[in-house]
């Protein structure tokens, strides 16, 4: 009996490639050549795959295509995810992966390699539109656009930031209701607000503002509404950022360090009345966040609420009135946090600095779609 006629065809190319039977360059196990034969080249969307796999073909040193050879893949440049790390060439010769792009906000390389052949290498682009601070765009929602992966339209822009930055961005459109989305590089960061806050533009229009570090965000333009589509006009301000409002439309990073002021006019708790202003912001899974309050007008008192359901305060842990917490995302996924920096004492307003560590630091994890909202509630107190 011929026993490798029992074995199967993959198998026998692999023990063929282990004994090296023959040698030399008259092995046709040996591979010889790596060329690349499908998806250089691509344009896709943020938060989804190119449309087409990326493809290199393996032959061996008689020419022909060679089955059961490894090809590792590697993203060496911009903000992708692979389907695999090695894939090993099919009866054709074909090893093929499934790129996924990030915020992508830089052009994406891809190495394949297989033996000590030179590396081939891959190149793929977003439909991320390069934006900056004080600019006005005007564009169209449509089947034409990126669409997230639970359905629904949006179209990506790109912003980069060299310094700590204060701003606000806003959509505004008479044909669907505008949602906004503000992310970092490696999605760590999300924020999701649609109100009426720009004057005699109606109730269609979102608003937020942020308070971020250095860095490069990307901006989500969609609908609120699935299938919401139309002309829209898109707007960053490089404004003084307050949280005046009461709105929960105030954003903000790790690594900032930001001047504000309670007042009167702020948000209150009726019970004091102590007046407290919110924060809003993403932390992704495994991620900590320090957070501390310093004022000299009054005794610091900082609350923390999470989409978890925790809920946290302190008083003089920043030394003297002042108040510092530090919160831990243990959940397998992202939350949404409430920073609410008020006063133990009741009535008390004045001037404040609120900082938030550490640095903001790539993860390589993503939230897609996010959109919750925190709903306001009283602070707890003691």
């Amino acid at each position: 009996m011929n026993v490798t006629h029992a074995l199967a065809p993959g198998l026998v190319a692999v023990l063929g490639a282990l004994c090296a039977c023959g040698g030399g360059s008259t092995d046709p196990q040996a591979v010889k050549a790596l060329t690349i034969t499908g998806g250089n080249l691509q344009i896709g969307c943020p938060l989804g795959p190119l449309p087409e796999s990326l493809e290199v073909t393996v032959t061996g040193s008689d020419g022909q295509p060679l089955a059961g050879a490894p090809v590792k893949w590697q993203v060496t440049g911009g903000s992708a995810s692979l389907s695999n790390a090695t894939r090993a060439t099919d009866a054709a010769g074909r090893s093929r992966v499934q790129l996924t792009l990030g915020l992508a906000l830089s052009p994406i390389a891809v190495l394949a390699t297989a033996g000590n052949l030179p590396a081939a290498s891959f190149s793929a682009t977003s439909k991320v539109v390069p934006f900056g601070l004080g600019r006005t765009t005007s564009d169209t929602l449509s089947a034409s656009s990126c669409t997230f992966l639970g359905g629904g339209s949006f179209d990506a822009y790109a912003l980069t930031l060299q310094g700590s930055e204060t701003f606000t961005v806003s959509m505004a459109s008479d044909s669907f209701d505008t949602e906004l989305q503000v992310v970092d590089e490696q999605f760590s960061l999300g924020g999701a607000y649609n109100l009426d806050s720009v004057p005699g533009k109606g109730v269609t229009n979102s608003f937020l503002k942020m308070i971020a570090a250095p860095g490069a965000y990307g901006i989500a333009a969609f609908a609120q509404t699935l299938g919401g589509a139309g002309p829209y006009t898109l707007t960053t301000a490089a404004v003084p950022v307050y949280a005046d409002s009461c709105l929960n439309d105030t954003w903000v990073t790790r690594g900032i360090v930001t001047q504000q002021e309670l007042k009167t006019t702020d948000c209150v708790d009726t019970t004091g009345p102590y007046y407290f202003d919110s924060f809003q912001m993403v932390l992704v899974s495994g991620q900590t966040v320090t957070i501390t309050e310093t004022s000299t007008a009054f005794d610091a008192e900082l609350f923390l609420h999470s989409t978890s359901g925790a809920v946290l305060f302190d008083n003089n842990s920043g030394g003297g009135t002042n108040a510092r917490l530090s919160y831990t995302n243990t959940s397998s996924g992202a939350e949404q946090l409430a920073i609410l920096p008020s006063s133990a004492t009741i009535g008390a307003t004045g001037a404040y600095t609120l900082t938030i560590d550490p640095p903001m630091a790539s993860l390589g994890a993503s939230i897609r779609g996010l959109k919750s909202t925190l709903s306001g509630g009283p602070l707890t107190r003691r």
